[in-house]
């Protein structure tokens, strides 16, 4: 028998380790996204402190590390074709970034509440494990403003206006739901307010460090990505380039999507946010927000929104909004987990939740999970009633396929 070349037999035991290492890191990846997914579901129906339990729960941190290691490894059998593998390099700095970041913030960060009322200044901040720590600087609320949805209790946005006193100076600020307050690398929060809307409740976070590292993973993380489109010896081009050879052969055919759809599933609407697209793919994601599926008792979305809008009263009167919460449940009377659009407004029309909805967002922290619910159950009443009102989409001609005389139909 002839000796194997020990050099072949050095490279296949190479390649053998790091088609395990590979298989390792896909199944830690696929364990950590179960993980995740299961701390979503956890955090819907039983609050963020429970699954913030889950995120700093031992088994987290030991699937951290381990995936940690496994891109030093990784990036370490790269080393020798650095320019070539730049962008994979970076993707896999990017992750040890956002980790070291994450563990920066948990160990080191703080965060906690600022309670203020009118008038009132403090520097003051509540933990959530009942301890303190003291802003370097007073702040004080001049005024909190509140804006509701028309004809409805419940709020669409609210601020506060602040004054910072630092350094014998007074600077006016402020904070709402999508305007985040930073002063001195303490960021502010807005996050609930006092029923009689005349106090505040912000959150104040102070993770300098954490936050810097992260930010510089996501920058890393964006680049990544960007080189892996550009250089041309990636796994990705490899993959386009055989796909372009499939096309060129025959073998891949794209056919457009009015020429594959038929009738109404070809009409392009534009739904509220102003983007276009074809009525099916409407339907089914406007269904899906509704009911938690993409059909309704084996019927199309398509054929669902249509029912609705040729037949309101009797869609009205059907159980297709999807609502779990057994609070709001027991407080409606609902049988089993979905509702009809009539059981959420009384005799003289009035929305029943809106009491609920007020409340719920003039709540502390704790109790975001049925503002959460609420808020949803409202968002999904709307969508029905713009249904049953024919305020759906708006859509547009769409040329007839073959067949069909060539005319135009649209709708109005």
């Amino acid at each position: 028998m002839e000796n194997q070349n020990p050099n072949k037999k050095t490279e296949t035991d190479g390649s053998r380790k790091k088609q395990r290492l590979r298989q390792l890191m896909l199944l830690l990846l696929c364990v950590y996204a179960v993980i995740l997914a299961a701390a979503t579901f956890i955090e819907k129906e039983y609050g963020t402190p429970t699954a913030l339990s889950v995120y700093r729960h031992p088994v987290v941190a030991v699937v951290w590390l381990l995936l940690a290691a496994g891109w030093c490894v990784c990036m370490a059998d790269m080393r020798q074709h650095l320019l070539k593998r730049l962008g994979i390099i970076c993707l896999h700095s990017s992750f040890l970034f956002i980790m070291a970041g994450a563990v920066i913030t948990h160990f080191c960060g703080k965060d906690g509440l600022l309670h203020l009322r009118k008038g009132d200044i403090s520097n003051l901040v509540q933990t959530g494990k009942g301890e303190t720590f003291v802003l370097p600087f007073y702040v004080s609320l001049e005024d909190f403003q509140l804006e509701r949805y028309p004809g409805s209790h419940s709020p669409s946005s609210y601020k506060s206006l602040l004054t910072i006193h630092k350094d014998n100076q007074e600077l006016h600020e402020e904070v709402y739901m999508n305007k985040i307050l930073n002063i001195d690398d303490y960021r502010f929060f807005q996050t609930s307010y006092d029923p009689d809307e005349c106090g505040t409740v912000l959150t104040v976070s102070h993770d300098p460090a954490g936050m810097r590292i992260s930010y510089a993973g996501y920058g890393l993380l964006f680049a990544g990505i960007l080189l892996i489109f550009l250089q041309g010896s990636t796994r990705l081009h490899r993959l386009a380039r055989k796909l372009r050879t499939l096309a060129a052969a025959g073998l891949l055919l794209l056919p457009s999507s009015l020429a594959a759809a038929d009738g109404w599933e070809a009409v392009w609407v534009q739904n509220a946010n102003g983007r276009i697209e074809p009525m099916d793919t409407y339907c089914r994601t406007l269904l899906r927000k509704v009911s938690h599926d993409e059909t309704y008792q084996h019927q199309p979305a398509v054929d669902v929104v249509l029912g609705w809008l040729s037949q309101p009263e009797h869609w009205n009167e059907q159980r297709i909004i999807y609502q779990t919460n057994e609070e709001l449940a027991r407080s409606l009377r609902q049988q089993g987990d979905y509702l009809c659009l009539h059981e959420l407004f009384d005799r003289e029309g009035n929305y029943v939740l809106a009491e609920g909805v007020e409340k719920a967002y003039s709540t502390a922290p704790n109790g975001q999970n049925i503002r959460r619910t609420c808020s949803n159950s409202m968002r999904k009443s709307t969508y029905s009633w713009r249904w049953n009102r024919d305020r759906c989409c708006r859509s547009f001609p769409c040329r007839a396929t073959s067949g069909s005389g060539g005319s135009r139909r649209a709708t109005t």
